[in-house]
């Protein structure tokens, strides 16, 4: 196992540090990649609504659509990945923007544009298969961060009266990784957040 890391978040040079990564993970397009699974998240803090400056919003949007996107365009000229329907890329985002709240409306519209990024992906990689994978809360590094408080008020609005497991949502990109009749999909594993009263 390689791991090779980058800053999504250091705009100016993104394209070129993507072509590089990717480069350098198939040997300059020798040995192709058959799926992969976009799960960076910057967490960037969300200030209270009314302070919301352009960098906030820049710092939402740079996460969950220019370094998708810049991905995209990369991956496009399938220099790295087969034109297949074997194929997929699968992105990561959270549920708020189908269960928005209070002062989330920046996190909400990134991820809103998220879901239509993938759908014209998805036409745009035809045979390729995109689809995202769309979380509630789950007990990883960056949740286990917040007060227990804040972990108590989201478990209270989880249908299932838990917070997700790492590994419930990592059945989410297994099955979009073999189910090769899947494209331009949003499936959810949030626990039943966006139904819970």
């Amino acid at each position: 196992i390689k791991t090779l890391t980058i800053d999504l978040s250091d705009l100016p040079n993104l394209r070129q540090n993507l072509l590089a990564l990717l480069d350098t993970a198939t040997s300059n397009g020798l040995n192709k990649i058959t799926h992969i699974i976009y799960t960076a998240d910057g967490a960037a803090p969300l200030p209270s609504f009314p302070e919301t400056q352009v960098a906030d919003i820049t710092a939402q949007l740079s996460m969950r659509t220019y370094a998708p996107l810049m991905l995209a365009s990369i991956l496009r000229s399938h220099a790295h990945i087969e034109a297949s329907p074997d194929t997929s890329i699968t992105f990561t985002n959270g549920s708020s923007s189908h269960r928005p709240m209070p002062g989330w409306a920046v996190a909400d519209a990134a991820a809103g544009a998220m879901e239509g990024m993938v759908r014209g992906l998805a036409v745009d990689f035809a045979p390729v298969r995109v689809n995202l994978v769309s979380s509630g809360p789950v007990s990883t590094e960056i949740f286990q961060t917040l007060p227990e408080e804040t972990v108590e008020l989201f478990r209270s609005k989880c249908l299932t009266g838990r917070i997700g497991r790492p590994e419930d949502v990592a059945e989410a990109y297994s099955y979009l990784m073999k189910d090769g009749n899947v494209t331009g999909t949003t499936l959810f594993t949030e626990g039943g957040r966006i139904l819970a009263p």
